[in-house]
């Protein structure tokens, strides 16, 4: 876990070095995946009107875990307003009574979000989610303020 936020620690200090541009620029978000807060780092670019999103989240509470890595097709349908298609892969781990349980997969999403000059607010849906274990077709929810 200390290895864990020292990289966390050490990536958001390489964020806040970047100057930012009006094509590309790296971000720190925070939010929640359902009912986990989440923390992730990543990095956006645009060209006019399409974009790329990629970016590495992890959220926790308590008993369950979650380490995801998502890419996302970005295209802007107004000057704030954008919609995205993407894919994440991800690694979940629930402990209880000192059992630990894990699973990984894969899931498509698709992005909605409004995006300001230095901040952004984005939902993620994840759906369906292909595990380890099967495919879920409950959808993950996320929402993200991007700064």
């Amino acid at each position: 876990m200390k290895k864990l936020v020292l990289a966390l620690i050490i990536l958001t200090s390489e964020i806040f070095a970047y100057e930012r541009d009006d094509d590309a620029f790296s971000y720190l978000s925070v939010g929640a995946d359902s009912i986990l807060p989440a923390i992730s780092v990543g990095s956006r670019g645009w060209n006019d009107k399409n974009g790329f999103d990629i970016n590495f989240s992890v959220a926790s509470v308590f008993l369950i875990s979650r380490l995801s890595l998502n890419a996302s097709y970005l295209k802007k349908f107004n000057n704030n307003n954008y919609i995205g298609v993407g894919a994440g892969a991800f690694l979940a781990v629930f402990s209880y009574d000192n059992d630990s349980y894990v699973n990984t997969g894969f899931c498509p999403s698709i992005k909605l979000g409004k995006e300001y000059e230095k901040t952004f607010h984005e939902i993620n849906i994840f759906i369906p989610q292909i595990t380890y274990y099967g495919t879920t077709f409950l959808p993950l929810i996320s929402y993200r303020y991007g700064f």
